[in-house]
């Protein structure tokens, strides 16, 4: 009885509140202005703020904001999912939340979420509306709405998916196992840190949402980086087709849209920029009619090879036959089941290197574990008229091998443990830099870091500040004695500023390169220099 009444005392604590604080029946959440949000310019989520602002969907502050990263209550939070998801049927009768009173904003709003499954009380028919809902809730909410079941993802296998994984209410796990087979789950800036109990905002709301509402094969609205999945990349269950080719080529995926930085830049001074943040290079090479093509050596013809490597849970039996045509053949089992047993799709060869199948040298294969998933992959490497590589990675709810084509350019990428956590990165030379300065080694273009995680490579260069800036340091020493010898030194400043604006530095990097100068007049040479740079992407306008 004590109990009960304690609930009761609760209850109505809880709805003099609301009364108080929100008499009126506006919406604090969403109120009406302008589209074009002020505060969302180089946002993570800004093309899925953008999208759901274009479909109505939400709408921003009378200041022209948005406030992506402030929390969202649970009151907003019913709104925003009867916007989303008009279509969804009630499944449930309606309810008396104790703590709603007719005259609420989000009466309505909140009684038609909780019809459709989307939310539910608390003890006591209490509803909570001004309280902050948790990402989690979030989650629950919209895969439960949607009525997402998990297929291939078991609770107990969350922590394969989230480092944070014991810190998951017990009550959410099957919603959040669903939620991740079906790519609701959007993580930034780890995508391995699901970060459950931590309030969700409103850029968090508005991705789970574009999720939610973008069809696979559509154009991407959320970072690829921050999309949690079954650690590679497979289609949301819920878009699958019913049936799948027995192999799949898996183009390398565009890149995440970066954030655009406006530098001041005249012909007459060296650009500056306003934003501390990484400026991410292009992940894309540019057209074959701008590749640099080093002069072509007369390598004598390949005998045949045939290579059987073995790696944990997998078997990989390759073969390559020179005469009369070119074939690349593979065979990979895993855990004692035939999962591919096929030739490399000749169009995936062509595309890749730009080149008469004739003329593709075989390099290497091996296998390593790329993302720390205890799935390896598996890596070829080739060369035509420059270096090129495909990656096959297990995609699991496919129950096939999907493959990365990456081409590298005329120098062969490393492949280095950068950090301790004992992962490798891929480090790659940006080749364009050679054609335009006829620089003639490796150690003169600027690097590109890339990573594998969640079946794509992305360009991480700028998560790697101490890596670039020791491989910076040399360039330095190297431009300061070409310059003591009189010798040219354009192409070694233009990779030296492009390495620093993929590090967030370009505004510090033009101040060395002026004070290098000393009162010389160099409004030409930088002038020149970044107009390279704003050519080949490095910066921004």
């Amino acid at each position: 009885m004590k109990t009960n009444r304690w609930h009761i005392i609760l209850t109505l604590v809880a709805a003099i509140a609301v009364l108080i604080t929100h008499p009126s029946q506006t919406n604090p959440a969403f109120p009406m202005g302008e589209a074009g949000f002020t505060d969302v310019q180089n946002h993570w989520a800004q093309p899925c703020i953008k999208e759901l602002a274009d479909r109505q969907i939400i709408t921003g502050y009378s200041d022209n904001t948005f406030r992506p990263n402030n929390p969202i209550t649970r009151a907003e939070f019913a709104a925003l999912v009867n916007q989303a998801f008009p279509t969804v049927q009630p499944t449930r009768r309606r309810q008396n939340f104790v703590d709603i009173p007719t005259d609420f904003w989000a009466y309505d709003a909140i009684n038609r979420a909780s019809q459709k499954g989307f939310l539910s009380g608390y003890i006591g028919s209490v509803f909570n509306p001004l309280v902050n809902i948790p990402r989690v809730q979030a989650l629950v909410a919209i895969s439960n709405g949607l009525g997402f079941k998990p297929q291939q993802l078991s609770p107990e296998q969350l922590g394969d998916v989230f480092l944070d994984s014991a810190t998951i209410p017990d009550y959410a796990k099957e919603a959040i196992a669903a939620a991740t087979e079906n790519w609701l789950v959007v993580n930034y800036p780890n995508v391995r840190q699901l970060q459950p109990n931590r309030p969700a905002t409103r850029a968090d709301v508005a991705t789970f949402i574009c999720q939610a509402i973008t069809n696979f094969g559509e154009n991407a609205l959320v970072p690829s980086q921050y999309i949690a999945r079954i650690s590679v990349d497979d289609q949301p269950l819920a878009q699958m087709p019913l049936t799948t080719p027995e192999t799949e080529a898996v183009t390398e995926s565009d890149p995440p849209e970066t954030p655009s930085i406006t530098p001041d830049i005249t012909l007459n001074k060296p650009p500056e920029t306003s934003s501390p943040e990484p400026q991410q290079i292009p992940d894309s090479p540019p057209p074959e009619n701008q590749l640099f093509q080093p002069q072509a050596e007369a390598l004598p013809p390949q005998e045949p090879i045939e290579k059987n490597i073995e790696f944990d849970n997998l078997m990989a039996e390759f073969a390559f036959n020179p005469r009369p045509t070119p074939k690349f053949s593979l065979k990979m089992t895993r855990r004692g089941e035939v999962v591919l047993d096929d030739n490399i799709p000749e169009d995936i060869l062509k595309n890749l290197t730009s080149s008469n199948l004739d003329t593709i040298r075989f390099l290497d294969i091996r296998t390593i574990d790329l993302d720390g998933d205890r799935e390896p992959e598996l890596i070829i490497d080739l060369q035509s008229r420059g270096y090129y590589s495909l990656i096959y990675h297990y995609r699991p709810l496919a129950r096939q091998y999907g493959i990365i084509p990456k081409s590298w350019g005329i120098w062969r990428y490393d492949l280095t443990e950068i950090t301790d956590d004992g992962l490798p990165r891929f480090v790659g030379y940006d080749y364009r830099f050679a054609r335009e300065f006829n620089l003639q080694s490796q150690s003169q273009v600027p690097i590109q870091v890339w990573e594998y995680r969640g079946g794509q490579l992305h360009n991480v260069t700028a998560n790697y500040p101490e890596f670039v800036t020791r491989r910076l340091d040399r360039v330095w020493r190297d431009i300061e004695q070409r310059y003591r010898q009189n010798q040219e030194i354009r192409g070694l400043l233009a990779a030296y500023m492009a390495n620093q604006y993929s590090l967030g530095q370009g505004e510090l990097g033009w101040r060395k390169v002026r004070s290098l100068f000393e009162d010389r007049n160099i409004s030409d040479l930088l002038a020149d220099l970044t107009q390279f740079l704003q050519d080949t992407g490095y910066i921004q306008s």
